[in-house]
């Protein structure tokens, strides 16, 4: 009877220890998913508040701003979104479609001073090579903005008898202003692509390139949550950009 007795309190025992260990697995399974869900939300409120701060930012224009955290749901978090400046000899312009164009200035936009034209040695060339795949060639409009007159020349891929110069090639860009990139296609399948302007230029002091003027502003906005969530974000806001329709005429 005794062993009996013994028995059975074993199987009590072990059924105990069972029990609370597959309930201690679901605790800690749930605590953890409870944390997830907490950093998971935080996330999204710190790529939020980065997101708004960038754009203040840009509204302010020059300059950082600082996160209020007192103004979120995030307290203790801390942040700031900077417009800082990114000059270069080389700039890549956004993805373009086929029939997309972008405005690219030579002169400080920013200034409003349009000053003398500017006649630089550059080369063009997509920031990936799809000539092979999809040959595409770029129509660039040369605008001098002190005598309103404008010129026109073609860079393409080397298949295309209508590019009077092939990609990579340097060139000494006329007096211009502003130059206007329009990407045209044969194919309706035309993947769009990145294009890259490369100064070449070189100042004669430092034996440097220098550099091509603003596009726009960049702005920097970083987010740190307490818990040490953290967001980064960059944004670029171009200067304006003038419509397609403008130097391009259309026939219905």
């Amino acid at each position: 009877m005794r062993g009996e007795k013994g028995q059975v309190l074993l199987l009590i025992v072990l059924l105990s220890a069972t029990l609370l260990a597959i309930a201690g697995g679901i605790f800690f399974e749930s605590l953890v998913q409870t944390q997830v869900t907490k950093i998971q939300e935080e996330s999204i409120r710190a790529l939020k508040a980065a997101e708004g701060l960038a754009e203040q930012a840009l509204q302010q224009g020059s300059g950082t701003v600082v996160l209020d955290s007192n103004k979120l749901n995030l307290p203790g978090a801390s942040g700031k979104a900077e417009v800082v400046s990114s000059l270069s000899n080389v700039f890549t312009t956004p993805l373009l479609a086929k029939d997309e164009q972008y405005t690219f200035y030579f002169y400080d936009y920013a200034s409003g001073n349009i000053g003398p034209a500017l006649t630089p040695a550059m080369k063009i060339a997509p920031e990936v090579d799809i000539c092979d795949s999809n040959s595409f060639v770029v129509e660039l409009t040369f605008v001098d903005l002190s005598n309103e007159s404008f010129s026109r020349d073609v860079v393409g891929c080397p298949d295309k008898s209508i590019a009077t110069k092939t990609f990579g090639t340097p060139f000494t860009a006329p007096a211009s202003h502003v130059v206007i990139l329009r990407v045209l296609s044969e194919s309706s399948n035309f993947p769009g692509t990145k294009l890259v302007l490369t100064r070449l230029d070189v100042d004669p002091a430092t034996g440097d390139y220098l550099v091509w003027p603003a596009q726009g502003k960049t702005v920097v906005s970083t987010v740190r949550t307490a818990s040490g969530v953290k967001k980064t974000i960059r944004v670029f806001q171009s200067y304006p950009q003038i419509p397609a329709s403008f130097f391009v005429t259309k026939f219905n």
